[in-house]
């Protein structure tokens, strides 16, 4: 075993302990691993910043190691990283290297990225504006069970943002996303209700 995956082992036994004493030495054996090119201690490294663990918080490593631990082909580091880049965080805002992270991340299967990408696509941020793209990302988000893009794909069938207007595919995602958790679709979903019985009541009125 060579000497960055010595360290990388000895830092996940120390983390598994749970001891306050024992965070703050896997820590400096995730820093030994991760400078010797070991990409998933870059990673744990790096959550050990974001927390404290490691010293005061300092957002500008935790950015240099989530992407050391990109860079080492560590795919869990992809979508903190990408966050930290559209954000601005740790350094300055990237929208068009954000994007590239995100569709990355989104290609690996995460529903996260699917759901970042779509909204980025769809409002043309970091690049230009594809709006079958966009759609097509949630599509693939939401038959994997995303209440995000479940909800955002019916959304965009209520507020005009897809090719055409369709109230029953409209509804069709937000009834997945509502059974999937989604509060905003579920009240979506009654305030298109309640247009339905405000134009019923209407045209009964009217005697249509």
């Amino acid at each position: 075993m060579d000497e960055a995956a010595l360290y990388f082992r000895e830092g996940m036994t120390l983390k598994g302990e749970r001891v306050g004493e024992s965070n703050v030495k896997a820590a400096w054996k995730f820093q030994r691993s991760a400078d010797l090119g070991h990409a998933q201690a870059a990673f744990e490294f790096a959550q050990c910043l974001r927390s404290g663990l490691a010293g005061p918080k300092d957002l500008t490593k935790v950015r240099a190691y989530l992407f050391a631990a990109v860079s080492g082909g560590f795919r869990r580091a992809i979508y903190p990283l990408a966050q930290m880049v559209f954000m601005g965080r740790g350094g300055p805002i990237n929208e068009t290297c954000a994007r590239e992270l995100f569709e990355l991340d989104a290609i690996g299967g995460s529903r996260e990225a699917m759901n970042q990408l779509g909204l980025l696509l769809m409002r043309g941020i970091g690049g230009d504006a594809d709006v079958t793209a966009g759609m097509n990302w949630w599509w693939r988000g939401a038959v994997l069970g995303d209440h995000r893009c479940a909800k955002n794909l019916g959304m965009s069938f209520v507020n005009g943002d897809a090719p055409e207007q369709d109230d029953e595919a409209a509804k069709f995602w937000l009834r997945r996303a509502a059974a999937l958790g989604s509060l905003p679709a579920m009240n979506m979903l009654r305030i298109l209700q309640a247009q339905v019985l405000s134009k019923r009541t209407v045209n009964a009125r009217h005697g249509d």
